[in-house]
């Protein structure tokens, strides 16, 4: 796999404030496509984001 696909990075919106969030490829195959972790905490208001299934399995296809 080359350099660049291992830094991509994806982001997601808040639900609440709306800030998008930089989520590494590293943080969502490590974490999510294992089911360890179907979120993540925004850094503007610290509130708990879920992701919907879709977006899980989109990942675990990454």
């Amino acid at each position: 796999m080359s350099a660049n696909r291992q830094r991509s990075k994806y982001l997601a919106f808040c639900t609440e404030c709306g800030l998008p969030n930089r989520l590494t490829l590293f943080l969502l195959r490590q974490y999510v496509a294992k089911d360890e972790y179907s979120g993540f905490y925004c850094g503007n208001c610290g509130i708990r984001n879920e992701f919907p299934n879709s977006v899980i399995e989109y990942i675990k296809e990454l």
